[in-house]
């Protein structure tokens, strides 16, 4: 004799469970769940495991496979038994509390994981961000700074250019002294 396992109390999963399986179609839908995972652990297409069940003398086709998985199809109990088989589990694995606590527990997780690496990546998103900004600012900077010397470039050549006029003027009034005395 079998004894059930109880809940612990305040275990949402045993109200999921119960809530599941009390609707008309919700073994169904539990016994699909776990077949789903089973078949995509082990590797197979919905094709692939339809082709198992035609071996074992079952008229299934991916159709079938995909309305099972989907808890479409009642599922009858000698193709329950034939799934539970091959798999290596049995017919009450199929429609544990365990799958259902394993499952929540590793959405959970996928859950958690994902959150975390959006945080992650949020973090490094904004610290580049102001990177960006500091190197945005330091730019801003160096135009500053190359106009000023652009202008300072600018009042020097005119600077050094009138200079230069002068001192040519100057040396073209000494030539016309020297050439008039000449």
């Amino acid at each position: 004799m079998t004894t059930k396992r109880q809940p612990t109390p305040g275990t949402d999963t045993a109200a999921l469970v119960g809530a599941l399986l009390a609707a008309p179609d919700g073994a169904e839908k539990l016994f699909g769940a776990r077949l789903r995972v089973l078949r995509e652990q082990w590797g197979y297409s919905q094709e692939e495991l339809s082709r198992v069940m035609q071996k074992a003398g079952f008229k299934w086709q991916q159709t079938t496979t995909a309305k099972t998985e989907a808890g479409k199809r009642p599922v009858r109990l000698n193709e329950a038994h034939v799934l539970a088989a091959h798999f290596g589990v049995s017919i009450d694995d199929m429609l544990s509390e365990e799958f259902i606590s394993e499952e929540i527990d590793a959405s959970v997780a996928a859950f958690n994981l994902g959150r975390s690496i959006l945080a992650a990546t949020q973090m490094r998103f904004e610290a580049l961000q102001a990177h960006r900004n500091a190197v945005d600012s330091e730019i801003e900077e160096i135009g500053a700074l190359m106009t000023d010397m652009l202008g300072t470039f600018e009042n020097t050549k005119n600077e050094l250019t009138g200079q230069l006029q002068h001192l040519i003027a100057e040396a073209d009034a000494e030539i016309a002294k020297l050439g008039g005395k000449a």
